[in-house]
């Protein structure tokens, strides 16, 4: 991958075509530990989780952009964005018109621009495995975030209902659930996962 990344930027270069062109790379998921891939491998650090996992180290990833002489080289950010927002952040860049539809997505030319240092969302959710009746999701809002039947967890560390709560300000390696201590921000959460996964059934 390293090579054929190399030979892009190589042939943009002899095009003379770096300054016209806006490059991103993002992987869609954490370390795979798959059967079908010998096992997998990979490291996501002190982040728990990997491929089809909610857990962080399933859904926190790399991502990198550049646009020769439009965005800033060698600066880090940290804030809390998300693949969706590519699309509305891209189209902005380029001076495109979004259509006329409701779009998840959230431009983060200001925070690319450096004149933001918040995320681009408050509050996200995913949902992915499991069965329609008992599926894995989580929400995140803040540092608070709730899952649910999250895959790579051990029954024991759930609640009855499944919940795993973590404050990951406080524990980013998500080591210890909170749920049973916190009772009202699960029902706060679930209450806003409950809300979200209804206006994607209406829409579908």
């Amino acid at each position: 991958m390293d090579e054929k990344v190399g030979d892009l930027i190589q042939l943009l270069e002899e095009r003379d075509l770096m300054e016209n062109t806006i490059i991103v790379f993002q992987s869609d998921h954490g370390f795979s530990r798959e059967e079908i891939a010998l096992g997998g491998g990979g490291t996501a650090g002190i982040y728990r989780g990997s491929k089809f996992s909610l857990f962080e180290g399933g859904i926190r990833v790399p991502a990198f952009i550049t646009w020769r002489g439009r965005i800033s080289a060698n600066n880090v950010e940290d804030s809390f964005v998300t693949n969706i927002d590519w699309f509305p952040t891209l189209a902005e860049m380029c001076n495109i018109k979004l259509p006329v539809r409701k779009i998840d997505g959230k431009s983060m030319v200001p925070i690319l621009n450096g004149k933001s240092d918040k995320g681009t969302h408050k509050t996200f959710f995913w949902q992915s495995l499991g069965t329609r009746e008992n599926p894995q999701w989580a929400v995140r809002d803040g540092q608070w975030k709730l899952l649910h039947r999250p895959y790579e967890a051990e029954e024991e560390e759930l609640t009855e209902d499944g919940y795993f709560l973590v404050n990951l300000k406080d524990d980013p390696a998500e080591t210890t659930n909170l749920a049973g201590s916190h009772p009202d921000i699960v029902n706060n959460l679930f209450e806003k996962y409950s809300t979200w996964i209804k206006n994607v059934d209406q829409q579908k």
